[in-house]
């Protein structure tokens, strides 16, 4: 399976580094996804997320001079794993399955999907962490599905700015541009973030673009799905301007569809 090298900077806070696009499209179809890997503090820590929900994850992971180790994580629709005291300017491999267990025989599980990861730096000489795009480079709209209205922002340069759906017009409010993992917008130069709670109705907000799992999405076909939480973006479905826009368990509903 393609493997993709990633920078990781030791830095006094977290930091959340992101999986090239390339290698997002290939999860495995129905599987879990590893979404990034970041560190806090001396802990490398991976996470994923997943379409459906397992009873548990099997995950794999290796460094450089150490031989394959597994471990069972417990279920759910997404996961993270820790890696204590990493070590720096050294490769690390992470692979990750998840798992049903039937009433009777084995556990049913998915393919595994991979990624590696290189760690490097010092707190005195960081180094920078390498980004791919989540899309295309450029700048898109957002149209939802069920309503036809546009993703919106009140276009002020302040944290929690209101996001929400008008009708769909030429407008830098309604202007975003892909940078990484991050959606920022045109108009107030701020990004596409959430509270990172996993529960339905979560807040959506703008805020200083930063390297925070709140600002990743994932795009999985018209779907934004956010790497803090697991859930995706959706509206309230009604067809008028400043129609609510919110987190929600994610669904193949109109609500939760986004065309570009």
């Amino acid at each position: 399976m393609l493997k993709s090298t990633i920078l990781l900077p030791l830095f006094i806070g977290p930091l959340f580094m992101t999986i090239p696009a390339q290698d997002q499209q290939l999860c495995p179809a129905g599987g879990p996804c590893i979404l990034g890997v970041y560190n806090e503090g001396t802990n490398l820590i991976v996470t994923w997320n997943d379409e459906e929900v397992r009873d548990h994850y099997n995950l794999r992971w290796s460094r450089s001079g150490k031989s394959v180790e597994q471990v069972e994580v417990r279920g759910g629709s997404r996961g993270r794993f820790t890696v204590k005291d990493f070590l720096q300017d050294t490769l690390y491999t992470f692979a990750v399955q998840g798992c049903r267990k039937p009433l009777i025989g084995r556990s049913e599980c998915t393919d595994w999907n991979e990624k590696s990861v290189t760690s490097c730096g010092a707190r005195a000489t960081p180094c920078r962490a390498v980004e791919a795009p989540l899309a295309e480079a450029g700048t898109v709209q957002f149209q939802n599905l069920a309503s036809t209205f546009c993703l919106d922002s009140d276009g002020r340069g302040a944290n929690g700015g209101v996001v929400r759906v008008w009708t769909c017009a030429n407008h830098p409010n309604q202007l975003w541009e892909i940078q990484g993992s991050r959606v920022r917008n045109k108009a107030s130069g701020y990004c596409l973030d959430t509270d990172g709670r996993a529960v339905n109705g979560g807040a959506v907000r703008m805020w200083a673009c930063a390297d925070h799992p709140n600002q990743l999405w994932e795009i999985r076909g018209d779907r934004l799905k956010n790497g803090a939480s697991g859930l995706c973006l959706d509206s309230d479905g009604r067809r008028v301007n400043g129609g609510a826009v919110r987190m929600w368990e994610c669904a193949a509903h109109p609500n939760q569809a986004w065309r570009r």
